[in-house]
């Protein structure tokens, strides 16, 4: 079901469900919204469900780092032709090489 939501409140919303393994970890949490108010037609229990998803990744990722240097890094941006852009980056250590044919697979 799809519903008018606001980007901000729907990523604050998942980090809210990874926060105390943020906390936990010590990893830094960077969020930057480039867009006045991103408001987006969306599943929002979907959507969240991946932003969630992709939180628990990069967390797991940084599970391996020295605590205290982990960084997660969410910035919304907006193109000209007024799409929304979620990025999601954090400084773990990357995907193998080995592994990237095994990316899409289901």
């Amino acid at each position: 079901l799809k519903e008018y939501c606001d980007l901000e409140t729907l990523i604050d919303a998942a980090k809210e469900w990874v926060t105390p393994a943020l906390e936990k970890k010590k990893i830094q949490f960077n969020k930057k919204i480039g867009v006045s108010r991103p408001v987006i037609l969306a599943n929002r229990i979907k959507l969240e469900q991946v932003l969630i998803n992709l939180f628990k990744n990069s967390i797991d990722a940084l599970d391996s780092q020295n605590k205290g240097e982990g960084i997660i890094s969410v910035e919304v941006e907006q193109t000209e032709g007024h799409r929304l852009y979620i990025h999601i980056k954090d400084n773990g250590p990357g995907i193998p090489q080995e592994h990237f044919s095994d990316l899409f697979k289901p």
